[in-house]
């Protein structure tokens, strides 16, 4: 499994890339002021003892092809759904840098959506203020000290919380709306299966972060089905999809709805996997349907990502 950011990427922690890591660590002067000296027995016995623990999940950190750190959830618990964060970095000259902060947030975001994971913890000398300032930074609440360490804890729901705010498109976000959808969508009109939504008319909500928008999702009901008709997120792996596909679950629930569906197309892979990891399953795949779109929609284009010629619809859908 590769968990992939906007830089850096969380790659299966092997025997070799433990001793790629080792090789380069340079013990850092603010956590002890012992040099380190590198050992392959140390490290093959580290790697049995550690990495091949079940209670632990281990990545090594990829930059641009070069091993640059290991990360892992120790102590993961299941019944009380939780687990304490951990992360060492090879050197100096990958330091401040946003490595650190973005294998943390693609770790959490695994813990939180795949693993099912409730609550995340952490610690950290008390004079690493670099390692401090990026927990709390994500978001980790400071709990208590010992003569060593501070303590941090991260709940789900805060984390969510505090990342973005989740509010209803209107007034002036309408139009907002409308441009960006006619901007990734090719006009201001969405088709599936034959039926057309217009941007200006759908319900939705806006996730904001700092007084910018990140996120956008737009939605239909009829009768006791809940299509979202949009989705689009401009952060990746921070879990702003998962948030605004929670909010239309609840509002589809409070509605009366006893069925979530969305339609993608069959090049957008990419969708395909968001949507299952998060509970959707296929429900019908409508062959050659984008050409009956494509004469609503002449803007359509004939191939989508990685080249692939765009011609299904497929219907994911979600019980409720």
């Amino acid at each position: 499994m590769i968990l992939q950011g906007e830089h850096i990427s969380l790659v299966p922690y092997t025997l070799e890339k433990c001793h790629e890591i080792y090789k380069q660590y340079v013990s850092d002067p603010m956590m002890t002021e012992q040099p380190y000296v590198y050992s392959k027995n140390i490290v093959d016995l580290y790697y049995q003892n550690k990495a091949m623990d079940s209670t632990r999940i281990f990545f090594a950190i990829s930059y641009e092809g070069n091993i640059i750190g290991e990360i892992q959830l120790k102590r993961i618990d299941k019944i009380n759904k939780c687990g304490t964060l951990s992360i060492i970095l090879t050197s100096d000259s990958v330091k401040n840098r946003g490595f650190g902060t973005e294998a943390e947030r693609l770790l959490i975001e695994y813990a939180f959506n795949q693993l099912g994971l409730e609550t995340i913890y952490a610690d950290a000398v008390h004079r690493n203020v670099r390692s401090r300032h990026v927990l709390e930074k994500i978001g980790f609440e400071h709990t208590y000290d010992d003569e060593v360490l501070a303590y941090y804890k991260l709940e789900k729901s805060r984390y969510e919380k505090n990342f973005c705010e989740i509010i209803d498109i209107c007034g002036n976000s309408r139009e907002t709306v409308v441009n960006a959808i006619s901007e990734n969508w090719g006009s201001n009109i969405i088709v599936t299966k034959g039926n057309i939504h217009k941007a200006e008319e759908l319900p939705g909500f806006l996730a904001i972060n700092n007084g910018n928008i990140i996120g956008m999702i737009t939605y239909h009901i009829s009768g006791r089905e809940c299509e979202i008709v949009s989705l689009d997120s401009f952060t990746e792996n921070k879990g702003v999809g998962t948030a605004l596909i929670e909010t239309v679950k609840n509002i589809a629930k409070e509605k009366g709805c006893n069925r979530l569906f969305l339609i993608t197309t069959n090049d957008n892979t990419k969708a395909v996997r968001f949507y299952q990891k998060r509970g959707f399953d296929l429900a019908a795949v409508y062959r050659n349907a984008v050409n009956e779109s494509r004469r609503i929609k002449p803007q359509i284009p004939l191939t989508g990502f990685d080249g692939i010629p765009i011609l299904h619809e497929l219907e994911f859908e979600m019980a409720l």
